[in-house]
């Protein structure tokens, strides 16, 4: 596949259980054939049977998908994320990661764990092929708030629980590196947005920036910055 990934959806009680959606994206029926048997054979066999409360398969197009899974409006977003690389992929470190989101994420519903196996194709180009920089990742793993803002007391459980995540957010980010760039983290500052989303691509980057757009008409708040602000 393209992607494989995994989403923690509602609130973690203590017993630290919660729905858990999978998604496999594939270009045919059947990749998506072979997806849903990789699932059921290969992920599924992880988990006891006492664990599983049970399991429905859903097939969309790319469009449904992205409607259901990129809706944001009428809430309150704020984003965590980074890429996990092959050094930082073991036991120990995963551990550590997981104690932490579980416990950014007990007694919290508007919290989603994201975590997306990487690789396959996304690797077989070259870091400087394209903009992407963070090919050899195997792991994309993230936090999504979405906190609905016509409920009562919405700004403060907003706020609360970005200052929760940020601290637990600092123990995760240091097994991590780099951000996926359609995964907008806006905490990231104006110092280090660029190198987090393009790494080793940002000069060349602006270099090309600077060649067709050297007044910067082109920007928002993270778009390529000028190699000279100046101009």
């Amino acid at each position: 596949p393209g992607e494989f990934g995994f989403l923690l959806e509602g609130t973690v009680n203590k017993h630290r259980t919660t729905d858990m959606s999978m998604t496999w994206f594939g270009k045919d029926d059947i990749s998506l054939d072979v997806g849903e048997e990789y699932i059921k054979k290969e992920v599924m066999t992880l988990l006891t049977d006492d664990t599983v409360q049970g399991l429905s398969v859903d097939r969309l197009s790319w469009s449904e998908m992205t409607r259901e899974s990129g809706n944001f409006d009428g809430n309150l977003v704020r984003a965590w994320s980074g890429f996990l690389f092959e050094v930082n992929n073991t036991e120990e470190v995963w551990s550590k990661i997981i104690t932490k989101l579980v416990s950014a994420c007990v007694g919290n519903p508007y919290l989603i764990v994201d975590i997306e196996l990487w690789g396959g194709a996304i690797a077989d180009r070259n870091p400087k092929d394209t903009a992407f920089y963070y090919r050899d990742a195997v792991y994309n793993v993230g936090l999504s708030l979405l906190v609905p803002e016509d409920m009562k007391g919405a700004d403060k459980i907003y706020r609360d629980t970005i200052a929760k995540v940020d601290k637990k957010w600092s123990h995760v980010k240091k097994h991590l590196e780099g951000v996926y760039t359609n995964y907008i983290v806006e905490s990231l500052s104006d110092s280090e947005y660029a190198n987090s989303y393009w790494g080793g691509n940002v000069r060349r980057l602006q270099q090309i920036k600077d060649q067709y757009d050297n007044r910067n008409v082109l920007h928002h708040p993270q778009s390529i910055p000028p190699a000279h602000p100046s101009a």
